[in-house]
């Protein structure tokens, strides 16, 4: 089942955040398991938003490529939920209509 993993880093910056996505190569080598990521400015600092085939699939990502990596200094604030993941298919959504 999917899983949606939102990390909050306290007093976190976009410059940051471009140093992890660096060391992580989320955007040039995607890990297997994920569906979606985005991340951006929250209030008192910086968030991540990741949609994951599973639990399992982010665990795998975290074990073998975040962790080792070093690329997060301190443990972000991560809360993880369920989720039903909904990829709307455009081109049918214009023909039917």
């Amino acid at each position: 089942m999917p899983v949606c993993t939102r990390l909050r880093f306290d007093g976190g910056t976009p410059r940051q955040h471009e140093s992890i996505d660096a060391h992580l190569r989320v955007r040039n080598d995607p890990p297997e398991g994920l569906i979606l990521h985005a991340a951006g400015p929250v209030e008192g600092g910086w968030a991540m938003f990741d949609v994951w085939e599973s639990h399992d699939a982010f665990e795998q990502f975290a074990a073998s490529r975040a962790v080792p990596a070093g690329s997060i200094p301190d443990l972000p604030e991560i809360e993880e939920f369920t989720a039903e993941v909904i990829q709307p298919d455009r081109m049918l959504a214009a023909m039917l209509r």
